[in-house]
């Protein structure tokens, strides 16, 4: 993709009957560009403003365009109060007079391109008492192209690659001279360039680069500075883009949920530059290849905001992001009171803590209590938690046991296996799996635990157990989540729809207010407080 290279299209305003025409003098534009741009000659522009001195015209002054003289013998054959015949007369005339400007505009003075080059050739030249191309013999070359028009200015660079100096000419410039002498080229018209239009943002993005067209149908010497200049003002825009990012990433790490992000704003793409403008990139051209070399690895520079706004809107939203890896361990205790009948309520607790690479450190502390029953060597039971969860539990035990298992399932979905591999009556110990599907939450890893009873009167006894687990899991990526993938949404920074066409939060669905609750970080607070910005006319 080719970097969109813009400027300002030039603006003349043109009074009513009896007022001058006016033109404003552009970037980069000397005196005899506006002239040529109004199709009028430098000494009519001249005329029309005395005050003005041509050599020091800048961007944004004003200049009076001379009125079109009338003619007598024109008027006498006009027909009376035929407009269109006027309009048509000085449509002629104008043609014919920027016709015959962009002739001699484009006639090259040829004795002037030869005296030129003697003096030029003199500056940029070694000799036994002249061992070096000096500062000011450049500033000099370069003065004296200055003075030249556009179609000179074009001869002569021609000249002095022909006479083998421009080599010369450009190896001897500083840096401030390079990026000079390439404005100057491009204001006389020898090349197109300007600056990558980039869209504004939060926290000051930068500007974008200037770029100049490396065509192919230039002088090598002028590929050659172009490429070097063009390649500078890339990184000077990469390093820019970097520093933009480490600002907007320190805001991003400072917004405490989700308003706070829309507020900050999505952060300005970088504008990846693309091919070398001005020709198209083809294998074997040195300078293209230089570029492409160059650019391969900086197109982007936003991945790591990316990866942190996404980070920041799942911990906001209290989920894990998807391919996020955690590590997980839990205590538990609990004290059971069985009767004669094997049946039985106990009491305990847990303990847990999962690190993650995506979301840190979670606890939890959860109290909990239940019934149970025995048949022989199966036994079930039913936990509640003290956070409001309930989970179903059964399983088995051989006669000596030493072997057993146990599947619990409880009501978010989770469904959790243990299978005891060793131990006795005391305890045992062995792997374990649990697969949440609405999270797509998988853990596995390793358990163990110790029991011991005491009988009490009529046969009831009182049981402990301690116990605990240590494993690792892995969160994928939801079928909710994968369909919320592929509908059309607001996205973490806009506004939806609804809120723009001024809809209330109790005007959306249900199924609506918990999607943007569950994916965005919508809240009824920020919704409304919001509303009054689509709502203008609102009482």
């Amino acid at each position: 993709m080719i970097p969109s290279v813009s400027s300002a299209t030039p603006k003349t305003q043109t009074p009513g009957n009896g007022s001058s025409n006016t033109t404003t003098v552009q970037k980069n534009e000397s005196f005899s560009d506006v002239a040529k741009r109004n199709a009028v000659s430098e000494d009519e522009l001249k005329k029309a403003n005395p005050t003005v001195d041509p050599k020091k015209v800048q961007a944004g002054q004003e200049l009076t365009l001379p009125k079109p003289e009338a003619k007598p013998e024109a008027a006498a054959n006009k027909p009376a109060g035929d407009p269109t015949s006027q309009k048509a007369e000085h449509a002629m005339e104008g043609q014919a007079r920027a016709a015959q400007l962009d002739a001699s505009l484009n006639k090259v003075d040829s004795a002037k391109v030869d005296e030129n080059a003697k003096y030029i050739k003199e500056k940029l030249s070694y000799g036994v008492t002249d061992l070096a191309v000096t500062d000011k013999d450049v500033k000099d070359v370069k003065e004296k192209l200055d003075t030249l028009p556009p179609a000179d200015y074009k001869a002569q660079i021609e000249r002095m690659q022909k006479d083998g100096v421009l080599g010369r000419f450009t190896d001897n410039m500083g840096d401030t001279e390079k990026k000079e002498f390439l404005e100057q080229a491009a204001k006389k018209g020898y090349l197109n360039g300007g600056e990558v239009k980039v869209p504004d943002g939060p926290l000051n993005p930068p500007s974008g680069p200037v770029l100049y067209d490396n065509k192919t149908d230039l002088p090598k010497e002028m590929r050659g500075l172009i490429s070097e200049q063009n390649q500078k003002a890339a990184a000077e825009y990469d390093k820019s883009y970097g520093q933009y990012m480490d600002r907007y990433k320190k805001a991003l790490d400072e917004c405490k949920s989700p308003e706070d992000m829309r507020k900050l704003g999505h952060w300005v793409p970088k504008h990846p530059l693309g091919q070398e403008p001005g020709y198209a990139n083809k294998a074997g051209d040195e300078f293209a290849d230089k570029w492409a070399d160059e650019r391969i690895t900086k197109t982007h520079g936003d991945k790591e905001a990316r990866e942190m706004a996404m980070e920041k809107m799942y911990k906001f939203t209290g989920r894990r992001p998807a391919g996020d890896v955690f590590v997980e361990m839990e205590v538990n205790a609990k004290v059971e009171y069985s009767t004669k009948a094997k049946g039985g309520v106990s009491v305990g607790g847990k303990a847990g803590v999962t690190l993650g690479t995506g979301d840190g450190v979670r606890t939890s502390v959860k109290g909990e209590g239940g019934v149970s029953k025995e048949a022989g060597p199966l036994k079930g039971g039913v936990t509640v938690r003290t956070d409001g969860s309930v989970a179903g539990t059964a399983g088995f035990e051989t006669t000596d046991k030493k072997v057993g298992g146990q599947v619990q399932v409880r009501d978010d979905g989770t469904i959790e296996v243990k299978v005891k591999q060793g131990g006795n009556k005391n305890g045992g110990y062995g792997p374990y799996a649990s697969y949440n599907p609405s999270q797509a939450d998988a853990r596995f890893g390793a358990h163990a635990n110790a029991k011991g009873e005491v009988g009490v009167e009529n046969g009831a006894k009182v049981k402990g157990e301690v116990g605990g687990k240590v494993g690792f899991g892995v969160r994928g990526i939801t079928g909710d989540e994968l369909y919320e993938s592929m509908r059309q949404g607001p996205g973490y920074w806009n506004d939806p729809a609804e809120l723009q066409q001024g809809k209330s939060w109790n005007d959306l669905p249900q199924e609506t207010q918990d999607r943007y609750q569950k994916h965005y970080g919508w809240s009824e607070k920020e919704w409304q407080g919001k509303l009054p910005n689509y709502q203008p006319n609102a009482a």
